[in-house]
């Protein structure tokens, strides 16, 4: 739950779980801009994957911000999960080659993801803005994952 200020009805900045969820995407966004972008020379294309993260993180002050972030979570943690099947040699819909450095950030994202989403269901806000943060974030994250595999953004 958010706490609250007497002034505003938004979290205020020392929240727990507004931080969680703030060190959560920021280490999702690392991983992934600086750790698998320079590996994979697709900085540009993981800058745009983790666009939607950038609003949560701006508006991290709103109630709806937490339940916007949850549905980029659960999209990297599933993403995660993918790429561990594929690994293992399990059915998945993830196929191509990782190096020891893309392995090692789906390790770190897949944390990031478990412990933001766990900070994120613990928010309390009205169900309606709830689920339409949650609706948009998804809608969001999706959008910029398809964007991000447009050609010139996927090789740079």
């Amino acid at each position: 739950m958010f706490r609250m200020s007497s002034t505003a009805a938004s979290p205020t900045a020392e929240d727990p779980i507004a931080k969680s969820i703030v060190w959560s995407a920021l280490a999702i966004v690392a991983a992934l801009v600086l750790g698998v972008g320079p590996v994979s020379s697709t900085v540009l294309h993981h800058i745009v994957q983790t666009a939607p993260y950038w609003l949560a993180i701006v508006c991290r002050r709103r109630r709806w911000a937490a339940w916007f972030a949850l549905a980029c979570f659960v999209f990297w943690l599933i993403i995660m999960a993918a790429i561990w099947a594929f690994l293992l040699h399990l059915p998945s819909f993830v196929s191509g080659h990782f190096s020891p450095v893309e392995v090692a950030m789906t390790i770190l994202c897949g944390i990031a993801s478990l412990i933001g989403i766990a900070a994120a269901i613990r928010t309390r806000t009205r169900w309606p803005l709830a689920l339409a943060a949650f609706a948009g974030g998804a809608a969001a994250q999706f959008a910029a994952f398809r964007i991000s595999q447009i050609p010139f953004i996927w090789k740079h």
